[in-house]
Formats: structure tokens, sequence, C-alpha cells
């Protein structure tokens, strides 16, 4: 198994989105989309996610060691849709537009370099596998 791949991706100033590649599949960091959706409380914004469509990873952050929640691209399609906010339609329309690109590109990347790719949705489990520390 190989260790997951991370790219961040700039929406604005101060607002990153992570997304970890995880058995050929994208995982989105909540506390990025929930930053941009101008949600306040993670957790409470996870409430409405299945748990197929939301996990966790451990990671390092500024304050250590962390468990961090990740969610499918279904559940980031759910939270911006769920969103009342007017950011999440440009939101939605630049990861569509740009983001989404780019991790097609990956996984593409993945496949030719022989990684087999998984045909069955990815399976969440209560913590990832571990990927190196954010830059």
């Amino acid at each position: 198994m190989n260790a997951p791949a991370l790219q961040q991706f700039e929406y604005l100033p101060g607002m990153t989105l992570r997304v970890l590649h995880k058995d050929g599949e994208p995982w989105f960091f909540a506390t990025d989309v929930c930053k941009v959706l101008e949600h306040s409380n993670v957790s409470k914004a996870l409430q409405a996610l299945d748990t197929s469509e939301k996990g966790l990873t451990n990671g390092y952050t500024p304050g250590g060691a962390q468990r961090l929640s990740i969610i499918t691209e279904s559940g980031l399609y759910l939270l911006v849709l769920k969103s009342r906010k007017e950011e999440a339609k440009a939101f939605q329309k630049w990861v569509t537009g740009e983001v989404w690109g780019a991790v097609q590109i990956a996984r593409d990347r993945a496949f030719h370099r022989g990684r087999p790719l998984s045909d069955s949705p990815p399976r969440v489990t209560p913590e990832c596998s571990y990927w190196p520390p954010l830059q």
C-alpha cells in the first residue's frame, strides 16, 4: 500500500484546500471546507454526512500530532449544496473548474505508474493511513 499523497490549493489568501489521495480516491480536509463555507463548528457540519462520506487521518499541525477529519468528494458537495452562504456558489465553481482537474491528473498519474485504483468506494476506518507532516 502506497502512502497517501497530499495536494494543496489556495482558494483565497489564507484559505487553503488540502486533498489527501488515499487508495486512489480524493479526501478533502473538513476544516478547510468549513472555513471557506464559514461553518464555525466542523463537528456539527459533519453530522449531516453519512459515515461513508467522512473519516479521520493522523497528521501534524502547528499544535503537534492531531487526528484530522477528512471527507469524500460526495461529502464535499453535500456540504456545499447545504450551505446558504453566497460564498458556497463561488467555491463550488472553483472546485469543479480548477481543483477537480488537478485531482484527476494526480489520479491518472498514479494509475499509469501501475498503482491499482480501487474499483469500490474507499473504506472508511476510524483512522486512515499515516501521511508525512504538512509543510
